[in-house]
Order: C-alpha cells, then sequence, then structure tokens
C-alpha cells in the first residue's frame, strides 16, 4: 500500500484543488483507489466528496458528520452522522424529562462563516425536527465574541425557562456558551450539546 498525504488547508477550503490533483492523479494511475479522510463538515469537503464519489473513488471519512453523503456510491462514513446524533440527544431527552415533551428549547447555532461550516446548521435542524419542541428559539452567532451577548439576551428575553439548551456550535465557544447562560441565568430543566467535530 502506498500513502500519498494531502492537505486540505484550513477548514477544508483547498478542497477543490486538492480534489483536482487526485483527479489528475487517478487518471495516470490506476493503483490510485480512494482518499480517507474529508473530516470537517463544511461546504467545501461536501463538494469535494461528492466529486471524489462522482469520480469513483471510494471515500472513507472518519469524522465527518453530514446527511448527505452516506448515499453516495463508494462513500464509507465512520462516524454518526448529524441525523443519527439528533436521535441519540432525543433518546436521552426522553429519559431525562421521563416522557415529557419539550416544552421550551433554546437551540445554539453558529453560522456558516468564512469557513462555511455545515455542520452546525444541519445539526441544529435535525435535533429540532426530531424533538419537535412546542417552543422554540434560535440564537444564531458568527463566533465567540458574539455569542455570550447573544445568549445572554435570549435568556432575558424567555417567557418562559428553557426546559432544554441545545448547542449546536463548536468545542472552541464552549466557554462563551456557558458565560452567556449564567449571565443570563436561564434555568433548564435538562440541557444538551453535540459533540464537536473538530
Amino acid at each position: 500500500m502506498r500513502l500519498l498525504p494531502a492537505n486540505t488547508g484550513q477548514d477544508m477550503k483547498f478542497a477543490d484543488e486538492m480534489v483536482d490533483r487526485v483527479l489528475h492523479l487517478a487518471r495516470t494511475d490506476p493503483t490510485l483507489v480512494g482518499v480517507a479522510g474529508m473530516g470537517r463538515n463544511t461546504a467545501y469537503s461536501q463538494t469535494a466528496i461528492t466529486r471524489l464519489a462522482n469520480a469513483g473513488l471510494a471515500v472513507l471519512s472518519t469524522v465527518n458528520s453530514s446527511d448527505q453523503h452516506p448515499g453516495l456510491p463508494g462513500y464509507y462514513g465512520l462516524a454518526a452522522t448529524d441525523h443519527q446524533e439528533a436521535l441519540a440527544t432525543q433518546a436521552a431527552v426522553r429519559r431525562e424529562l421521563r416522557g415529557r415533551p419539550v416544552a421550551n428549547a433554546l437551540v445554539v447555532q453558529r453560522a456558516p462563516g468564512p469557513s462555511r461550516d455545515a455542520y452546525s446548521k444541519e445539526i441544529a435542524d435535525d435535533v429540532t425536527a426530531v424533538l419537535r419542541p412546542r417552543d422554540s428559539e434560535r440564537v444564531v452567532y458568527q463566533g465567540a465574541g458574539d455569542l455570550a451577548g447573544q445568549l445572554q439576551s435570549a435568556c432575558e428575553k424567555a417567557r418562559t425557562p428553557f426546559t432544554l439548551v441545545y448547542f449546536a456550535g463548536r468545542a472552541e465557544d464552549m466557554n462563551a456558551l456557558m458565560t452567556g447562560l449564567a449571565d443570563g441565568a436561564a434555568p433548564a430543566a435538562a440541557s444538551s450539546w453535540s459533540p464537536a467535530t473538530t
């Protein structure tokens, strides 16, 4: 087995260029049969994975959680999809609330931003769809710098305490999340957040 390292750059921004080079090599080298990696779920990685699969190259992704890829030919994802993560959250919330419905949910989602992140919105949508809260509010933040203030404002405006707070963001924003919730004094009967993909 011969391994050829390839770097897609921060946030997968050069994934398209990497795919161009891999496809060029594959046209002249029949021993090139697939690509392993393509981890972070961004618009860049989604396009790159689709191009590789459509060209007949296998893609083995260890941590990409996109709901879009499992149906592609030759795609092998080892991580749970965002929809599967949402179903796991649903089971945990049902246990915590002893079967009672989610009355009021706060879903915290990171905006795609320059990284063109696809993970945060997708899992926020999936969780909202499977939990079906009676009432929900969504906070869409740009980065850690504006997260705490937005959360504080959402908590102060809430008519009733949130039954659940779901964080569909990135690990690096956790401190801002906790600060915003503490400053907003948001009581919640249950809380859950998804593991970040990076």
